[in-house]
């Protein structure tokens, strides 16, 4: 059987972990709380207490497939746990990135557009990529929503909401799942996507909605204010993995 090894069982790499088990998969999951370990080795979960500022050599690494569902606001720390990466046996890698790392410029944003050069996710990206001696394809996710992560509790009910006229960018939890699953069974490897819904409404109509259907207030603040946005676009991986989203229409 294949192991995957998914560093960073939160939200999303827990559910990625019981996604992968049902697929018989060996499944090995880490975390840095002994609470959440416990819990992981209940689900089934082969568990490591690992922190990437000190990695130590373990079967953790010794895997087909490496997930990295974690952020770091080290660079340093970021710079040598790639390196460590490079002396273990993983050779393909899936990093868990985000649309945060694109500038906002009030357009459709594309893989090829301008990046903050300071963001650390996109340092953390490009010290996997340059690294020679394994595969990694980079996945840059919009805002993460699904389960019991409801797009309203992103914000508290009783503060404005900033920037109306903003666009949002959003994937559900069940396509996050399936298109890290797309890539490893497709074995597309030495790219980045990013990976977001279709529907860019605007915050405040997108949110107003919400909050009307659950019967809450949406305070918001002068909707004529300017605001820098981006519309992810997520065409390439549409087309290169010819996925079609199973969120896409998020107002249905």
């Amino acid at each position: 059987m294949k192991i995957i090894s998914i560093l960073g069982c939160g939200w999303l790499g827990t559910a990625l972990a019981i996604h992968f088990l049902s697929k018989r998969f060996i499944v090995r999951g880490s975390t840095r709380s002994n609470q959440k370990l416990k819990q992981l080795e209940a689900i089934g979960i082969e568990s490591f207490l690992i922190d990437i500022k000190s990695p130590q050599g373990s079967s953790f690494f010794e895997s087909d497939y490496l997930i990295i569902a974690i952020t770091c606001k080290d660079n340093l720390a970021i710079k040598q746990f790639s390196n460590f990466l490079a002396d273990c046996n993983v050779k393909k890698i899936i990093f868990i990135s985000s649309t945060s790392v694109y500038l906002a410029q009030n357009k459709v944003v594309t893989e090829e557009s301008p990046i903050n050069n300071n963001s650390l996710t996109y340092q953390f990206e490009q010290s996997l990529t340059k690294q020679k001696s394994f595969h990694t394809s980079v996945l840059r996710f919009g805002g993460l929503f699904g389960s019991e992560r409801n797009p309203t509790s992103f914000f508290r009910e009783d503060r404005p909401l900033k920037d109306p006229n903003g666009r949002i960018n959003l994937i559900h939890q069940q396509d996050c799942i399936q298109i890290i699953e797309e890539i490893i069974k497709q074995e597309v490897w030495g790219e980045t996507f990013n990976a977001c819904a279709d529907t860019h409404l605007s915050k405040f109509f997108f949110y107003s909605r919400l909050y009307q259907k659950e019967g809450k207030t949406l305070y918001i603040i002068d909707q004529e204010e300017i605001s820098s946005y981006k519309i992810i676009s997520s065409q390439k991986l549409i087309d290169q993995l010819n996925y079609r989203f199973v969120y896409n229409e998020l107002m249905e």
